[in-house]
């Protein structure tokens, strides 16, 4: 089979299993972060070493904007402290590329954004969020383990 068709079929398949598990509030999964550390998974070229890149630097961009959430509160907020903030935060993302297992900008820049985009809030979400994260690359590293089968399996 197509490399591609077969990856086209693994994703169907273990992201919608994705998105059944996303509904089980227990789970504390947000699906749709993981399907972004997943996009990050296979733009730094999947499988383990992806992972490795995208595990650290993702979960740094996270964290980081909540550093920047939090400072921008304590020091009143507004435009111009918000702007500021926001432009150091991209300034480290991209400055901590030069650093060992951090050297994915682009997950930086989305753990980022994940965080800005579930709301900022300063509370245990982070952690539901680092853990959607996680997971995310649990599920591109699967979504390419059988994409691979598929493709090596014999056409019939």
């Amino acid at each position: 089979m197509k490399a591609i068709y077969a990856l086209a079929i693994s994703s169907g398949l273990l992201v919608g299993a994705w998105i059944y598990l996303g509904g089980i509030t227990e789970l504390h999964i947000t699906p749709w972060i993981g399907l972004v550390s997943t996009a990050a998974l296979f733009f730094c070229g999947g499988g383990l070493d992806g992972a490795k890149k995208v595990l650290g630097t993702g979960v740094a961009g996270i964290l980081l904007a909540a550093l920047t959430v939090l400072a921008i509160t304590k020091v009143g907020g507004g435009l111009p402290v918000t702007a500021i903030a926001i432009g150091i935060l991209a300034f480290v993302l991209v400055a901590m590329s030069a650093l060992p297992g951090l050297s994915a900008t682009p997950a930086s820049f989305l753990g980022g954004c994940v965080f800005f985009a579930a709301g900022a809030k300063l509370d245990e979400t982070i952690l539901y969020l680092i853990w959607s994260w996680v997971l995310g690359l649990a599920l591109g590293y699967l979504v390419g383990a059988l994409g691979k089968r598929f493709e090596a399996a014999p056409e019939v």
